[in-house]
């Protein structure tokens, strides 16, 4: 390595920052003036469900994420889904069943939030489209009120991830699973923690020494709080790819 070599790489205090999704041409120019390291920690793999199985299921559809709409329009057309009230989690969410699907009947922040909201309806039965993995709060306050719930595992979670090399300045969580899958080969918890949302942020709380969360779900919410954080800025002069 030439001397002039050296000194760019020994002057370049640029904040590590590494993402447990890949992001998008745009969203790494959030952070224009730090050196990303982005890689997908999971992966999604849909199972296949019928029509026949479909038309079985009770009308009022519960979807608390991307991933199981996703899903749920890889194994139906939109006319396939026979519906009388579509409940979700999240704003993303709902943004992306209304694009697909039509009117949301209820949005809240939490899976928790929409269970205390479906116990006020006159409505007695759902079906939940979720992945193999999801938290236990909505099934468990439905149950004790004797509400049906029929879930269907609509996907699964596959942990895929990678080892990153430090310096580590910051990880950006978008899902619990996310965590779990980034300390399989990442034992070593230094860096500051930046969470998509409150579920994520307990599950990284208990692994990194600081954990901080974005006001809104969203991945460019998450970019402009780690941003805001370590006060980046545009640099100067471009680095090349490393």
């Amino acid at each position: 390595m030439e001397e002039q070599e050296v000194e760019q790489f020994e002057n370049d205090v640029r904040k590590v920052i590494v993402s447990t999704k890949l992001l998008s041409k745009v969203q790494k120019r959030i952070l224009d003036g730090a050196k990303v390291k982005d890689s997908d920690f999971i992966s999604i793999r849909y199972n296949r469900l019928s029509t026949v199985m479909l038309k079985k299921l009770p009308k009022n559809f519960i979807i608390t994420s991307k991933n199981g709409l996703q899903a749920l329009m890889h194994n139906f057309e939109k006319k396939d889904l026979s519906f009388d009230h579509i409940f979700c989690v999240g704003r993303v969410t709902k943004k992306y069943i209304e694009e697909a699907l039509g009117t949301v009947t209820f949005k809240a922040k939490t899976a928790k939030d929409l269970a205390a909201h479906l116990l006020t309806t006159d409505l007695k039965e759902f079906t939940y489209f979720c992945g193999d993995i999801r938290r236990d709060e909505l099934p468990e306050i439905l149950a004790a009120s004797n509400i049906r719930l029929e879930e269907v595992e609509i996907y699964k979670t596959i942990l895929s991830a990678t080892v990153v090399k430090p310096p580590i300045d910051g990880i950006m969580f978008y899902s619990p699973s996310g965590v779990e899958s980034y300390l399989r080969e990442n034992p070593e918890t230094v860096g500051v923690a930046f969470c998509i949302g409150k579920t994520t942020a307990k599950a990284a709380s208990e692994h990194f020494d600081k954990v901080l969360t974005s006001k809104i779900s969203t991945v460019n919410s998450v970019l402009e709080l780690v941003k805001d954080h370590f006060d980046i800025e545009p640099p100067i002069h471009s680095y090349e790819d490393e």
